[in-house]
């Protein structure tokens, strides 16, 4: 029958596309992550790897620029792992379940690639951003073929090895959900830096630009404030 073709139809989308996805829903597979996640199940960090977090998550959102955001916004279909990659950027930043058009109005707001250049704790909701990396962590095992390791430099090579050749924004998308996860994680135990006078490492490009305009201005200061001294005339004292 003509309707149970299209049933069968729609069945074979539906496999097909699952087999595309950046994920894995088998129920034996990664089991523990199918479990509720608690602020302990982010990664452990302790004060200097805080403090590093939050720079790098500055840094990655610094990174990305307008070009790749019109890269994303030009994208129709975006691969899995980028639509994936999203969703969760999406429920960290209390979107409900985005899709690639909650997405797109996401990365068209003008203040969002100002939010990902700073950190402040208390502006995200535990329970999305536990929600984010349950999501996270469970696909990033799937797309590595891996069981789930947290603190592996080398658990997420896989993705620095693919995501430059489909998207160079995605990649800094990427670092910057790594950072924050463990920036979140800090957060949970030592609070805002600001907050607990956490004293944070500075950009060494900022430093060398600091550096740079203050021996410009000492430079043009030497120039112009050169004082030209008179000579003092000697106190002439009478003979007697």
């Amino acid at each position: 029958p003509v309707e149970n073709k299209v049933y069968n139809m729609a069945e074979a989308v539906k496999i097909s596309n699952k087999k595309e996805q950046f994920h894995t829903s088998s129920p034996d597979v990664h089991k523990k992550y199918v479990e509720e996640y608690t602020i302990e199940s982010l990664p452990k960090v302790t004060k200097e790897e805080f403090r590093t977090s939050i720079l790098n998550l500055e840094k990655a959102g610094k990174s990305l620029d307008k070009s790749h955001i019109r890269d994303f916004l030009s994208t129709v279909r975006p691969e899995p792992i980028i639509a994936k990659l999203f969703q969760v950027l999406g429920i960290i930043k209390g979107y409900k379940n985005p899709n690639w058009i909650k997405v797109r109005d996401m990365i068209t707001n003008p203040t969002f690639r100002i939010e990902l250049m700073s950190f402040k704790g208390h502006d995200y909701d535990a329970e999305n951003v536990l929600k984010a990396y349950k999501i996270f962590e469970s696909s990033a095992a799937a797309f590595v073929q891996k069981s789930p390791r947290r603190n592996d430099k080398e658990y997420y090579a896989k993705f620095y090895e693919i995501l430059p050749k489909i998207s160079e924004g995605s990649v800094h998308i990427f670092d910057w959900i790594i950072s924050f996860f463990k920036a979140y994680s800090g957060y949970s135990k030592f609070g805002n830096p600001a907050d607990n006078q956490i004293e944070m490492p500075e950009d060494p490009e900022e430093v060398t630009l600091r550096t740079k305009m203050k021996l410009r201005q000492e430079a043009i200061k030497n120039r112009t404030a050169t004082v030209v001294k008179k000579p003092v005339n000697p106190i002439k004292v009478p003979i007697q």
